[in-house]
């Protein structure tokens, strides 16, 4: 009888073992933003109240485990003062770490367990929410939008989370909406003439409504890629299923369509409607101004 090779038997066991262990656990997917750096979400992640902050960066794995355990996370920002004509941060800013569980609940909404909670708008894009579930609004340079950092393909339509475009009593005559939006694939989409290494562009959209009716009635346009281009027209509201959709018809170049996500947030859609996706430093999201 042949003698049994114990250790070389043994070895193969243990790296079964492992392989099965690092297997049970799966990053089901990655998303990345910039966002602004507003109280409610410097509370969240324990960063000091007056501390000086203009935006921070964000990755989120979220982990789930094939055996059945808890889903976790974990997530990594970069935050600090922003260095002028570039991505980053001063000195390279600080770095904060957070790892938990989290849970899926009704509506698509992702609930962390530091108190984070964002909204699916579809397989590819998410919303930070307020405190009180509604979306929560960002500013003219950075929104509260997370995309996935590896897209994959999209299954359902986005839907808006309210069924008007103005809320009851708004009786506003000129709304303001604004943010910076990747550069390429939007002016590709649209015949926008911008430079060979543009990779962001800002956006300001002023609508007007009948004074008297408060339907929309003319829009300008202001759009900036180095240098600044003013181009006015006329706007619409439609619904196309559970979509509320602002149609911008500018009275030179092509048509623009936004996506209302609600009152303050809105969403570049293609002339599909499919909503843009947007990469780890913007997002195709405008904010609503408050105006005084």
């Amino acid at each position: 009888m042949k003698p049994i090779h114990i250790r070389p038997l043994l070895f193969a066991v243990i790296y079964l073992l492992l392989v099965n262990i690092a297997s049970a656990k799966r990053i089901e997917m990655t998303l990345v933003g910039s966002t602004p750096a507003d109280a409610p979400i410097k509370s969240l992640l324990g960063i000091a109240a007056n501390k000086n902050v203009d935006f921070i960066k964000w990755d989120i794995d979220l982990i789930n485990e094939d055996n059945g355990g808890p889903k976790k996370f974990s997530l990594t920002v970069n935050y600090g003062v922003s260095q002028p004509n570039t991505l980053g941060f001063i000195n390279g800013g600080e770095k904060l770490n957070v790892n938990g569980s989290y849970s899926l609940q009704t509506g698509n909404i992702y609930r962390l367990s530091n108190g984070i909670s964002f909204l699916q708008v579809n397989n590819n894009i998410f919303q930070l929410l307020s405190h009180d579930g509604s979306l929560m609004k960002g500013g003219g340079g950075w929104s509260y939008t997370f995309n996935r950092k590896d897209p994959v393909a999209v299954t359902a339509k986005a839907i808006s989370l309210v069924s008007t475009a103005f809320a009851p009593g708004d009786k506003s005559t000129q709304v303001i909406f604004e943010g910076r939006t990747p550069c390429m694939e939007i002016a590709g989409g649209n015949q926008m003439a911008v430079k060979e290494d543009c990779f962001k562009l800002k956006w300001k959209f002023t609508l007007n409504r009948n004074p008297t009716t408060l339907q929309p009635s003319s829009f300008t346009m202001r759009q900036v890629d180095g240098t600044a281009k003013e181009i006015e027209g006329k706007w619409t509201i439609i619904k196309e299923n559970t979509a509320i959709i602002y149609k911008l018809e500018p009275s030179v170049g092509v048509t623009f369509y936004l996506m209302a996500g609600d009152y303050n947030v809105l969403y570049f859609v293609d002339k599909n409607l499919n909503l843009y996706q947007g990469n780890k430093d913007f997002s195709y999201t405008l904010n609503r101004r408050i105006l005084n």
